[in-house]
């Protein structure tokens, strides 16, 4: 994969599994990836139903995480924590 270069957008959809309170899994949201102003944010496919935690901008809702993510892999830890806590 070539390397990114400022300006440049990638945008990649995954979907995360969490548990509700019965112990069935459900599918709570999609994330998209993207790259933007020298940070990786993990978007919302849909609005969440909780916006703790959660920012947004000219392209949708996205997780709110205190530290620069350097990686798209980085971004979806914080979605997968995100989830794990309120999806």
């Amino acid at each position: 994969m070539e390397l990114l270069s400022l300006g440049l957008l990638l945008w990649i959809a995954s979907s995360f599994l969490s548990s509700d309170t019965k112990g069935q899994k459900v599918a709570v949201s999609d994330f998209r990836y993207r790259y933007k102003n020298g940070t990786w944010r993990a978007y919302f496919h849909h609005p969440p139903k909780s916006r703790d935690h959660v920012l947004s901008d000219e392209d949708g809702y996205y997780v709110c995480w205190s530290d620069s993510l350097k990686s798209e892999e980085a971004a979806r830890q914080v979605a997968q924590l995100w989830v794990n806590r309120y999806g």
